[in-house]
């Protein structure tokens, strides 16, 4: 029995380090794309050579386009419903705790909160993809300016930043 048991889950391991291998690569295939603004180049972040953070408009939502309770505790589970304006970078519709439904052009992003702003009146959302990986590949360490970021979207959550550029 053990002779059985030993190679069989080894082999089960392989096959699941690969699966999680593939679907990185499976995002290029079945994912949607969308293009997001950064927020002023002074909210950049470096964190060492191979990370960088940056926030992005979509990660403050007003409270105007709030549909959710305005009592959540923080790392909530939210839905941020985004949509693309006239120059084709995406814009928050609604964000709720509940999941909305989506038409053909808009993306529905799962987040988690972080807090609500009086004094701005905004929420704040997180997404994960604020931490940029290996921020040289894309030129970015010396820009003094916004900048817009294409986002590779799987239809099972995952994401991947495909390109980074300056917008003036």
């Amino acid at each position: 029995m053990k002779r059985i048991l030993f190679p069989a889950v080894l082999i089960l391991q392989i096959v699941i380090l690969g699966i999680l291998g593939l679907q990185y690569n499976l995002i290029d295939s079945y994912g949607q794309s969308f293009q997001v603004l950064t927020v002023h180049h002074q909210d950049y972040h470096p964190r060492g050579d191979n990370q960088a953070y940056q926030n992005y408009d979509i990660n403050y939502i007003p409270s105007s386009k709030w549909d959710g309770s305005g009592d959540l505790s923080y790392r909530t589970p939210i839905y941020v419903l985004l949509e693309p304006g006239e120059d084709g970078v995406y814009q928050v519709v609604a964000a709720s705790e509940e999941k909305m439904k989506v038409n053909k052009q808009q993306v529905l992003l799962r987040g988690n909160y972080s807090h609500y702003s009086k004094e701005k009146k905004e929420h704040t959302v997180y997404y994960g993809f604020e931490y940029i990986d290996n921020p040289k590949q894309y030129h970015i360490e010396h820009m003094n300016s916004k900048w817009k970021v294409s986002i590779q979207l799987a239809p099972w959550g995952q994401h991947k930043i495909i390109a980074i550029e300056s917008v003036k």
